[in-house]
């Protein structure tokens, strides 16, 4: 297991595969480690820091968060191995979750999960949520790319801590900003971002996992969805009558638009 944040190479330790994504901030690998138990197979996500003199501060706060995800065990959180600071890269090792996403199963597929399917994911992304906010983390990216699968088929929440501050601070000077379905209103109003935002995106989620894409997916350009989130209603299913009136009570509480009446992660769970 590594030991925080190392100031070294991670190919010295690991051995590339191939690169296996491409996010709006780096690049993930596939590769097998060299020492240790041999041929295991991780994932090498890379993220590139801009050189704006703030790489001190920066370096400080991405450790104290390597220090957190290292202390983060549960069952649906991906396992994080370790990270390494080379040459202005910024490397987070993590299990490898040979199966992808949902949403790459959504797409190989070319549809979306049934009801009981996307009961089996919310629970497990409910119940990493209930453990990581009370580790005072929000996670601030969920949405069913990030959603990853093992091979045994257990749902691990990925991408959480480290690269979104790394990417936050970033996506100011870029569009790298990602997607905006997935934001909750008062995120997009006052960059305020507390757990509760997380059970948006859940919610979100939850909408996106059935009908193969988030809410307001068809407005162009992207941006437009950002004004239509905080003041159009809470969105719901296309086609709720084919769904239990369960699914739509749980959405009606993780998808109000004021954060105080909406439900906690603990409370859905």
């Amino acid at each position: 297991g590594g030991r925080g944040m190392r100031m070294a190479d991670p190919w010295q330790d690991y051995e590339m595969i191939q690169q296996i994504g491409k996010g709006s901030y780096g690049r993930v690998y596939s590769a097998r480690a060299r020492h240790g138990i041999h041929g295991s197979l991780v994932a090498v996500k890379a993220v590139e820091l801009e050189d704006d003199g703030s790489a001190g501060e920066l370096t400080a706060e991405v450790m104290s968060e390597v220090e957190t995800l290292r202390q983060c065990h549960h069952a649906n959180v991906l396992v994080f191995m370790g990270a390494y600071m080379h040459s202005r890269v910024l490397y987070l090792v993590t299990e490898l979750c040979a199966a992808g996403s949902l949403l790459d199963l959504m797409r190989a597929r070319r549809r979306g999960l049934s009801e009981g399917q996307l009961g089996a994911a919310v629970a497990a992304t409910t119940s990493a949520l209930v453990y990581l906010h009370s580790m005072h983390i929000t996670h601030r990216d969920i949405k069913a790319a990030n959603l990853l699968l093992t091979a045994q088929g257990i749902v691990r929440l990925a991408d959480f801590g480290v690269s979104v501050q790394v990417a936050s601070t970033l996506a100011l000077h870029s569009t790298a900003i990602g997607t905006p379905h997935w934001m909750a209103p008062e995120v997009i109003q006052d960059g305020e971002y507390d757990e509760r935002a997380d059970v948006w995106s859940l919610g979100i989620t939850a909408i996106e996992l059935i009908e193969e894409r988030p809410p307001h997916w068809e407005l162009r350009p992207v941006m437009r969805a950002l004004f239509r989130i905080p003041s159009a209603p809470p969105p719901t299913l296309s086609n709720p009558q084919a769904f239990s009136p369960q699914l739509g009570d749980w959405l009606g509480a993780a998808l109000r638009k004021e954060p105080k009446e909406r439900a906690t992660a603990a409370s859905l769970a």
